[in-house]
């Protein structure tokens, strides 16, 4: 199996000061086995952004992360995370 990289360069401190969702937590969620990936993501207004619906263990819980393709194939720009919501969960 490919190794999934996440670059969080630009969105990490974004995400953890406005959701509370730190990197590890994200990375966690995108490495879940059982994780749905939405391709591309449904609420994307450019349809350019990945939808990826995971467990984190340091959060105990379900996550959502928005991922952008790079050039490089399995390597990502992490856009955002945040708690799961009910509709996210059934995913």
């Amino acid at each position: 199996m490919n190794r999934i990289e996440v670059d969080w360069t630009h969105c990490g401190a974004h995400m953890y000061d406005r959701h509370g969702i730190s990197r590890i937590s994200a990375n966690e969620a995108v490495h879940d086995p059982a994780a749905v990936w939405c391709d591309s993501d449904p609420k994307s207004r450019s349809g350019e952004s990945i939808r990826v619906v995971g467990y984190s263990e340091s959060i105990g819980g379900v996550v959502v992360v928005i991922l952008v393709r790079t050039e490089q194939p399995w390597r990502f720009w992490g856009a955002t995370g945040f708690k799961a919501n009910t509709r996210d969960k059934r995913i």
